[in-house]
């Protein structure tokens, strides 16, 4: 994404009122999420993984600037969710991170330690895999945040034949 559109969100009209404008901005958030989802389930690098993340973190917090427009129940188990799941992508980070770390150290243990932290990475990046699913498939619980359905037409084609077709 080039910086020109960096802050662009289609649709979005200063007009609007607060409440109509967090469907928009946070059905667009929600779009990069998915896309980005698919994009890791396709690949797990630590690029997609990092993107991932930054996207999520957006997500929640868009999430929580507009949290008074939505019913607090329904806000909050979706809130969790996507909490839980950006703590987990936080997880991998950390993990990526830190092996990459550690190699610049060049210990004579290293390939102890590393074998170890390899194996924690790869039990961390399975929940994540596994959680991303379950929130793609899960993805209804948060109709409420775009307005009761998924926005436009070309976010349910999108769900619809993209994530999907490539999850299962």
């Amino acid at each position: 994404m080039n910086n020109k559109n960096k802050f662009y969100i289609k649709n979005l009209d200063i007009n609007k009122k607060y409440y109509k404008c967090s469907y928009i901005v946070l059905e667009n958030k929600l779009k990069i999420v998915l896309k980005l989802v698919k994009k890791y389930l396709k690949e797990e690098s630590i690029e997609n993984l990092h993107q991932l993340r930054i996207a999520v973190r957006k997500l929640r917090y868009v999430m929580e600037i507009f949290s008074g427009c939505y019913n607090k129940k329904e806000f909050i188990k979706a809130y969790k969710k996507v909490k839980f799941l950006q703590d987990e992508l936080g997880k991998g980070r950390d993990y990526d991170v830190l092996i990459e770390k550690l190699k610049s150290l060049n210990e004579i243990n290293f390939n102890t330690i590393k074998e170890k932290f390899e194996i924690e990475k790869e039990n961390i990046r399975q929940t994540i895999k596994k959680e991303l699913i379950k929130f793609v498939e899960e993805k209804n619980e948060f109709n409420f945040l775009i307005n009761k359905k998924w926005g436009s037409y070309e976010t349910k084609i999108f769900l619809t034949f993209s994530i999907f077709n490539n999850i299962k």
